[in-house]
């Protein structure tokens, strides 16, 4: 192959003048993990601050904790809102472990 006056670039992409649509799926996969990995960050926090109301931070993390808990686990005195039984539902369906959520109020 002369590569003589030839640009690197150009000379990079000859090697891959053979595999064009591996080459062109594997940049693919490599843009849309990158553009996944700035998005997440921004995913999360928007998930903490606007799907839980009211800063129930520490129901919603120990709820998340009792999933991975063994056995059957009970909570008491938690925040009843409606969202956090939700969340509860949402896991059961999810197909985690079953756990109840008891409210004393």
């Amino acid at each position: 192959m002369n590569t003589k006056g030839k640009s690197p670039i150009f000379i990079f992409l000859s090697y891959f003048k053979n595999h064009k649509k591996l080459f062109a799926i594997d940049v693919s996969c490599a843009v849309g993990i990158a553009a996944i990995d700035l998005a997440f960050p921004l995913i999360t926090r928007s998930a903490l601050y606007d799907l839980l109301p009211n800063q129930m931070y520490r129901t919603f993390f120990i709820i998340m904790a009792a999933v991975l808990a063994k056995g059957k686990t009970t909570i008491y005195n938690a925040a009843c809102e409606p969202y956090i039984q939700q969340l509860c539902k949402m896991l059961c369906r999810m197909g985690w472990r079953k756990f109840f959520l008891v409210m004393l109020i």
